[in-house]
């Protein structure tokens, strides 16, 4: 028996993307208000803030928004040009 991959392949990540966009899309258009953000970029801010003394102000931005869209999937790439071309595929 083959076992399933750990990750998920390229066009399966893609439509998780594109599902998470449609989701928000839907919530912003009935009313709700929407934000998008990298799972790695709101660690950062929360921890940016936390380091600031600004952690309640951080947080009570997030709380204002009614849905939150978090892609956990897509990364940061920083590093080599090698690293960049495989990025962009």
């Amino acid at each position: 028996m083959k076992k399933p991959p750990a990750l998920p392949d390229r066009r399966q990540r893609h439509q998780q993307a594109r599902l998470l966009i449609a989701l928000g899309t839907e919530a912003a258009m009935a009313g709700h208000r929407v934000r998008y953000t990298l799972a790695t970029n709101l660690v950062n801010e929360l921890v940016e803030a936390a380091d600031e003394k600004m952690l309640t102000k951080t947080i009570a931005r997030y709380g204002r928004v009614d849905r939150l869209c978090v892609d956990l999937r897509r990364r940061l790439i920083r590093g080599s040009e090698d690293q960049r071309r495989r990025f962009r595929r």
